[in-house]
């Protein structure tokens, strides 16, 4: 933090204070500190806020676990008109999971992709709702139709199954990986398996599965 406060002091006396780059980097930089007062006073000097300013301060606000704010930000950014990107719309509904509001925000999106179902699935595993996520992951499997489905999509759906054990649908969701959306395992996705067996109590299971990937 105290060197921090010197770069700022240098940004400030070398003319560099009206450049929106550094100072969306000194946002994120207080950001990471837990200080979300100093982020807020630099955001609000800059005169021509753009889409990473918003996403560091976005993403700051969630970092002090301040969530409502930070779906206030992304709400006047939309009034502003400032350009959004996925990784927006992702923080906030992470945020928005915090609140119980994940599909408030993802009915107001008019261009859903992987990223915002993605969202949403974990919001709704994050919430305990693990009947809903999975739900959700088929619902995002049908839209999709397989056909741009990613691997991210996939360790959801697998991830959630543990949640409640369903040893046979998470199965068949990594056995369908190749067959049916011909994505490659990796090891995020086996590791889910592994898990899967472990917490129901199929350690046997788990050992034969883990000798065969190997």
């Amino acid at each position: 933090m105290e060197l921090g406060h010197q770069l700022h002091a240098f940004i400030v006396h070398s003319g560099y204070r009206e450049v929106v780059s550094v100072l969306n980097g000194l946002v994120d930089f207080y950001g990471k500190c837990w200080d979300i007062v100093s982020s807020e006073m630099v955001i609000n000097r800059i005169r021509q806020k753009n889409v990473v300013s918003c996403y560091f301060l976005i993403y700051a606000l969630m970092q002090n676990h301040k969530e409502e704010q930070a779906c206030m930000v992304f709400l006047q950014a939309r009034n502003e008109e400032v350009e959004l990107i996925d990784f927006i719309e992702s923080s906030v509904l992470s945020a928005c999971a915090e609140l119980g509001g994940s599909d408030w925000v993802f009915s107001e999106n008019p261009k859903r992709n992987l990223v915002t179902w993605n969202a949403r699935i974990s919001g709704y595993a994050h919430q305990g709702n693990v009947d809903m996520a999975l739900c959700l992951f088929e619902e995002t499997t049908l839209e999709c139709c397989g056909k741009t489905l990613s691997y991210v999509i996939l360790v959801s759906g697998l991830s959630v199954c543990s949640r409640v054990w369903a040893v046979e649908r998470r199965m068949q969701i990594f056995e369908s990986m190749r067959v049916k959306y011909g994505i490659e395992p990796s090891g995020e996705h086996y590791a889910c398996v592994v898990d899967l067996l472990w917490r129901a109590r199929l350690v046997e299971d788990a050992y034969e599965f883990i000798k065969i990937i190997c």
